[in-house]
């Protein structure tokens, strides 16, 4: 017999659509058959918009419903219109999510200066809070919903030089136990997905950072970020990263009715490595 998941009437609000895992997640939905409105800040170096158009043309002509639109999740005016687009389009919000995050900045936890760490975790705790606490407004008056969100390896098996994430999603990992302890009654369910290295890439794709330090450690961004990957790479039993459609196939169930008493829950996405 087959298994098929089934989900909740209304659409799903996908924050950061258009970043890799983004992607992967945004597809899962869309195979599962869930209508997505996906966002995207546009901030960084790659084209969000151009890849939300091309994203929202390709799924769209394969017969999935899908939207998108520019949203900051640091300003919670624009989290409400998200909001208030997905409902009226689908009736209902009956998921929330992102995968979205600040980009890292690496160093010793010494070393970081507490502006640069406040504006680290302004963009990357904080903007998980104010989309999770939008998310329950909504859902405590529609009858509960769903929340997940991606958090790092690096809350429970520290990399050196990667502090600021590490500390800023172990504050996202506690808020979602408290909001699925505190809003268990009315019916919103948070769960968070600790991942490992997942995209759409493989170790052979980064030779560089198999090389060591110049010195005796690691002193410029890069090479903090070859010393993070590399003790990926040592340390993963399955030897590969996880893949798009894994992560994405994780998502919609965590979002399915198949998943109505998984709540406060921390799934690893790790290829064990953090065991």
């Amino acid at each position: 017999m087959t298994i098929s998941l089934t989900f909740p009437e209304g659409g799903a609000l996908m924050a950061g659509g258009t970043g890799t895992i983004g992607r992967g997640v945004v597809e899962g939905l869309c195979r599962a058959g869930v209508p997505v409105l996906f966002t995207y800040l546009g901030a960084g170096r790659h084209d969000s918009a151009g890849i939300a158009a091309e994203m929202v043309e390709r799924l769209s002509a394969q017969g999935h419903q899908i939207r998108a639109r520019r949203m900051d999740m640091r300003d919670p005016a624009q989290i409400e219109d998200a909001l208030d687009e997905l409902e009226s389009w689908t009736g209902r919000v009956h998921a929330v999510m992102t995968t979205a995050g600040a980009v890292p900045i690496f160093a010793k936890t010494g070393d970081y200066t507490p502006d640069d760490l406040a504006a680290f975790i302004d963009g990357d705790f904080m903007a998980y809070f104010r989309l999770f606490r939008c998310g329950i407004q909504r859902m405590r008056e529609t009858g509960g919903g769903s929340l997940t969100c991606t958090t790092t390896i690096d809350v429970g098996k520290l990399a050196q030089y990667n502090g600021a994430s590490g500390m800023s999603k172990g504050a996202v990992e506690a808020m979602m136990r408290h909001i699925a302890s505190e809003e268990a009654l009315t019916g919103i369910r948070a769960n968070y997905v600790r991942i490992g290295w997942v995209g759409d890439d493989q170790f052979s794709d980064h030779p560089e950072w198999r090389q060591p330090p110049a010195g005796p450690e690691p002193v410029t961004q890069a090479e903090m970020l070859a010393h993070i990957a590399r003790s990926h790479m040592d340390a993963m039993p399955m030897q590969r990263p996880g893949n798009l459609r894994e992560i994405g196939d994780v998502f919609a169930y965590l979002a399915s009715d198949q998943a109505s008493y998984l709540t406060g829950q921390c799934i690893k996405m790790d290829g064990a490595e953090d065991r």
